[in-house]
């Protein structure tokens, strides 16, 4: 795993272990995974409408392979 991946990850899971989650919805945690992400990619790439796109059309995907409707 590579220098940026492994931040991204423990980013993300730091963000997430500090959700105070009680009566929020799933916009909630991805605003924390949005946080995580810009704050350790502006390290090392701008994250540009087009990179914002591509990585909500990962998650679309993701979610779909697992809901069965890709």
């Amino acid at each position: 795993m590579n220098k940026v991946t492994t931040e991204i990850k423990e980013g993300i899971i730091h963000q997430l272990q500090n959700l105070k989650w009680v009566d929020g919805d799933t916009g909630d945690i991805g605003n924390e995974v949005g946080i995580s992400l810009a704050k350790t990619l502006q390290v090392f790439k701008k994250l540009n409408e087009e990179e914002i796109d591509a990585f909500i059309s990962g998650l679309k995907h993701g979610v779909s392979l697992i809901n069965g409707s890709h």
